[in-house]
């Protein structure tokens, strides 16, 4: 500058080419800025982002490269759409909490805001989110709900359905073995494990006494 004084670095540079490129960010000008208090609900929306992305990568990858009919497939479709339901709920969290400080009042005057709003408002108290995200998505469900389903489901349930190459899982031989020979039913394996690509069934609906690891006819 012309009075011998330093120009202040810029709080955000963008560098890179058009096929790679990086954001640095000035993480105390900006706090400085928006307040200590606001930044980490940037950053919790930064990681929503990540996550999602990471999640619909997976999802077309898998469509596009597994066969259609393939037991992979289905599982894959059916455990990533369950961790993107239950990332949108964490999702509309983190926006809610954004909202909730006090640059929430600027957010509202932003256009860029309108859609990210409508998300929020979706999202962040959707019952059917909350139970995903709580009993399915990022947890295994309660003992109390697998209970429930054995005392008042069928008395026979498909518990996992699978092709290719069998492979030795803990679970089921330790399961299988539980059983004792005359409760197990092991035609056609060696033992019981599960396939090299095998969907497990999630619904708490796998009651039956015996445990088959018989070829599907």
């Amino acid at each position: 500058m012309s009075n011998g004084t330093t120009a202040a670095a810029p709080a955000l540079v963008l560098r890179g080419t058009a096929n790679h490129s990086q954001m640095e960010l000035d993480v105390h000008a900006i706090a400085a800025v928006l307040g200590d208090d606001v930044l980490p609900h940037f950053y919790r929306c930064f990681v929503a982002v990540d996550r999602i992305l990471a999640l619909e990568q997976l999802l077309v990858l898998s469509e596009q490269n597994l066969p259609a009919d393939s037991v992979a497939r289905s599982r894959n479709l059916h455990h990533l759409v369950l961790l993107l339901a239950g990332s949108m709920y964490e999702t509309g969290a983190a926006l809610q909490g954004l909202t909730s400080t006090p640059f929430g009042r600027t957010l509202q005057t932003m256009a860029a805001w309108t859609p990210l709003n409508q998300l929020r408002a979706q999202w962040n108290t959707a019952p059917f989110a909350a139970t995903i995200r709580n009993g399915f998505a990022f947890h295994f469900g309660e003992i109390a709900a697998y209970r429930d389903g054995i005392n008042r489901g069928p008395a026979s349930a498909v518990l996992q359905v699978g092709d290719g190459e069998r492979r030795e899982a803990a679970v089921g031989t330790a399961c299988s073995e539980s059983f004792g020979p005359q409760r197990a039913d092991t035609r056609g394996a060696r033992r019981a494990g599960w396939p090299q690509n095998a969907l497990v069934s999630w619904e708490p609906f796998f009651a039956g006494p015996i445990v088959s690891t018989a070829p599907v006819p």
